[in-house]
């Protein structure tokens, strides 16, 4: 995805502290890792909604990468919170990609809403990456799936995966 939507000297924004190959990645294509902190307070990770507006409102930023629910946090993202993170990316036609691979893995007390529900009813730049490794305990069958609403995006995949004889 980052080959194919961001240039060298472009960026990816990532919320730390997240899954540290996300940075290893950006950084090995060449590509700028552009930070939005999560903050810690007494009621755990929060989103820097400002500071989210600010990276994105930048030239560089072309993706905005989303763990959802968090990885290493724990955290599951309230429909309200992934509205905003929507808004924010379609304000500032930045690509919202989320990674969505512990979906299945919350406790009672949350709710998992999945961000292209949410972020479809205002864009469809979005992009979901997701697997039922974590879910069932079965990483090592290597099977995941992208999906997206744009059928632009879906070819440009479609392309890629394809090139690579991966699908």
């Amino acid at each position: 995805i980052t080959e194919l939507f961001v240039k060298r000297g472009e960026g990816v924004i990532v919320q730390p502290p997240v899954y540290q190959a996300f940075a290893q990645t950006i950084k090995s294509l060449g590509r700028e890792v552009i930070e939005n902190p999560l903050v810690y307070t007494e009621e755990g990770y929060t989103i820097d909604f400002a500071d989210l507006a600010e990276k994105a409102a930048s030239p560089a930023a072309k993706v905005f990468l989303l763990c959802h629910p968090h990885n290493p946090v724990g955290r599951v993202w309230r429909e309200d919170e992934l509205r905003k993170l929507a808004e924010i990316c379609h304000k500032n036609d930045v690509l919202l990609v989320t990674d969505e691979i512990h979906g299945d893995i919350v406790y009672a007390s949350n709710k998992y809403v999945g961000m292209v529900d949410v972020a479809g009813q205002l864009t469809n730049k979005v992009i979901m990456i997701t697997s039922a490794g974590k879910s069932f305990g079965i990483p090592g069958l290597l099977d995941s799936l992208i999906f997206t609403p744009n059928t632009e995006f879906y070819k440009l995949l479609r392309g890629r995966i394809e090139s690579l004889h991966i699908d």
